[in-house]
């Protein structure tokens, strides 16, 4: 509720505190939304080595906006050694599981022929 403003308003610090408890529980969506908090400075200072540490944890528990995000984090290198190879690895397997915003990502690469082989198949796919 406090990270949206839905009947209190929006406070990304209180969100943090109670976000910080539900990992306790392998809470996955949790887990994303601290990472998520980290990654663009949201009520903490911004720090994307923790951003990346959550998005593991929610990863690994199967959120696949987690997997979208951390590969963005390798794909700018936010924080991390750029890892083209390893961005692209996670981007597929948020994508080849249904994250839609992982999937319009790996098709933008594929269209933009930057990073990988232009593509126009598999950027329509």
């Amino acid at each position: 509720m406090y990270s949206v403003g839905l009947g209190v308003d929006k406070d990304y610090k209180q969100a943090k505190n109670w976000y910080e408890k539900a990992p306790l529980q392998q809470d996955a969506y949790a887990q994303f939304f601290l990472g998520y908090l980290y990654q663009n400075g949201f009520g903490v200072n911004q720090d994307y080595q923790k951003a990346k540490e959550w998005y593991e944890k929610s990863a690994d528990l199967g959120d696949l906006g987690a997997l979208n995000n951390l590969a963005q984090i390798y794909e700018k290198g936010y924080g991390v050694k750029k890892n083209l190879t390893y961005s692209i690895e996670l981007y597929r397997r948020a994508a080849y599981s249904s994250n839609t915003i992982a999937q319009y990502n790996i098709g933008f690469i594929y269209d933009d022929g930057k990073y990988l082989e232009k593509n126009n198949y598999q950027a329509f796919y």
